[in-house]
């Protein structure tokens, strides 16, 4: 019987590695070539498991007086099983094929030893070089970590403004020397490819290396916050899709391009006597431009529509101009910071927090509620973005014989007074992390905390608080205005 199940594995595989590539094969070889059988062919992988089996003799948080809990693995994000394949079929292109595996071994009723998860499933891997038509990597299925354009796809990391105490059990390990090492000479933090990036499940095309120094990226398929890991259980069918097109200047001193993302969201796949899809539509032009020993300089303006069912498209705009000196110039490094981000405009996978369209937030995050941030007037920290505001900031870093100073002044204010709420929010920023495991997230409600109004997520806690001064709508009578500060010294 285990012999039968690894034969079809194998064959499973094999069928697929024409379209597969993998890590290990991503040189190509220059050298002449003779093609002998299984030559290039890497087969590998490996299966681990942690159990662990206790029994309950008190009541606890509800459980019964006797309850033997057995645990396969259940939070490590390693998989437990893990299978690889790839090869190079020709000296110019390679493949591979990844199976993950985890099994958290609960079911819906958290019953033990009762339900096998695919979490990662299957990742396909192609790559090849062309003589003159570009170098091409295609992946399909699985989730990859994608960081397009700060108004498309990717997180928002701030200004790095990181605790060396900001721990998540994934970080990377390694030297215990390198953490505050990178944390006082560079001013951030080691992490890994997931930091700054949204997990994306679909299809992947990366083009470099076209003719006039040009290149081209393309995806379609679903997104971390659209959708959330769990397509099974989606009840909405959803999508994402975008494409970008950027060129490199003369002498590497910068690249333009042009892109566009799109997000649609069925709320009745079946009715068809109306449009119930939700859509999000977007065109943008940016500039990345470096003038050596001076200073570089990141421009990005997007026009985009967010369509609800039955209404007509909110058109919006959003712009974000940083202009980041080098010491040669400005004696330290000053980074500067202008932005726009119209009402509707309202991409939950792009660096912008959505403050304004309640429902938009709650259907289409449906999916994954502990990673909902707080809507309405929303006070943010120094260097992230959110709509319905116009503001900027500045950003330095100064060097006094050893002591390091880091510093941030953020100045923003809403663009339309909000009408309906006299909600205002702010954050925790040192201690966030603790409060939001006091009571487990996500908790919506706001019921807890010394005045009865904490709210937490994934990793953070934020307060709501209410603006007495209003108007006779409820809303707040006024545009508001928010000051940002941010200082660290090493």
């Amino acid at each position: 019987m285990r012999k039968g199940i690894i034969h079809a594995f194998c064959l499973v595989l094999s069928s697929v590695i024409g379209f597969t590539q993998s890590t290990e094969s991503e040189k190509l070889n220059t050298q002449p070539w003779t093609k002998t059988f299984m030559e290039g062919l890497d087969v590998g992988g490996y299966y681990r498991m942690i159990y662990t089996d206790r029994i309950l003799d008190n009541a606890y948080d509800g459980i019964g007086t006797t309850r033997q809990i057995s645990v396969v693995d259940p939070t490590y994000y390693d998989p437990m099983l893990f299978l690889y394949l790839g090869g190079n079929p020709t000296p110019n292109s390679s493949f591979g094929a990844e199976l993950r595996v985890d099994n958290y071994m609960i079911g819906a009723t958290r019953v033990p030893l009762t339900n096998f998860a695919l979490f990662n499933g299957l990742v396909l891997r192609a790559n090849t070089a062309t003589k003159h038509a570009g170098k091409y990597d295609i992946r399909f299925g699985g989730i990859e970590w994608v960081n397009m354009t700060p108004f498309t796809f990717g997180g928002n990391t701030g200004f790095h403004r990181y605790s060396i105490f900001e721990r998540r059990p994934w970080d990377p390990g390694g030297n215990v020397i390198k953490r505050p090492a990178d944390y006082y000479h560079k001013n951030t933090i080691n992490q890994d490819v997931r930091f700054g990036t949204n997990a994306f499940k679909g299809l992947l095309v990366n083009v470099t290396d076209l003719p006039k120094n040009f290149s081209a990226n393309l995806l379609y398929g679903t997104s971390q916050n659209i959708n959330g890991y769990d397509r099974e259980a989606t009840v909405m069918p959803r999508k994402v899709y975008g494409a970008k097109l950027e060129k490199t200047l003369a002498n590497k001193t910068g690249t333009l391009g042009v892109s566009t993302y799109n997000t649609v969201a069925y709320l009745d796949s079946i009715q068809q006597e109306y449009d119930t899809r939700r859509l999000f539509r977007m065109v943008e032009t940016y500039a990345n431009l470096d003038f050596k020993e001076k200073f570089k300089v990141f421009v990005e303006a997007g026009y985009a529509a967010n369509k609800e069912p039955q209404y007509a498209a909110q058109n919006s705009f959003a712009f974000l101009m940083d202009i980041k000196t080098k010491k040669e110039l400005t004696y330290f490094p000053i980074s500067l910071r202008a932005y726009r981000m119209d009402k509707n405009f309202v991409n939950l996978d792009s660096y912008v927090g959505n403050t304004t369209i309640t429902p938009y937030l709650q259907n289409l995050f449906s999916q994954n509620p502990g990673n909902r941030q707080p809507n309405n007037a929303r006070l943010t920290n120094s260097g992230y973005l959110v709509n319905n505001r116009i503001g900027g900031n500045v950003s330095a870093d100064l060097d006094l014989m050893g002591l390091k100073l880091t510093g941030s002044l953020e100045l923003s204010k809403d663009i339309e007074r909000f009408s309906t709420t006299n909600n205002l929010t702010y954050g925790h920023r040192i201690n966030g992390l603790e409060i939001s495991r006091f009571v487990p997230f996500p908790n919506p409600l706001g019921d807890f905390g010394p005045n009865a109004r904490m709210n937490t997520f994934f990793r953070g806690a934020y307060e709501t608080v209410q603006i007495s001064d209003t108007a006779s709508d409820g809303g707040m009578r006024n545009k508001l205005t928010y000051t940002s500060i941010d200082v660290q010294a090493k």
